[in-house]
């Protein structure tokens, strides 16, 4: 079908998310943190939804 698998989603979305940004990032270490940081919850913050009412 052309696309990628889930794996390689999560195995690369962080490194080329700040490779386009031109930062060269350890892209496995920051899909562990936002692992850990997303395994403590998911509140929304406060105004965070007011950008969808512009």
């Amino acid at each position: 079908m052309g696309g990628i698998s889930r794996d390689e989603v999560i195995n690369t979305r962080f490194f080329t998310f700040f490779k386009e940004y031109g930062r060269v990032d350890d892209g496995f270490a920051l899909e562990k943190t936002y692992r850990s940081y997303l395994e403590q919850g998911h509140l929304a913050v406060n105004g965070a939804l007011d950008w969808w009412r512009i």
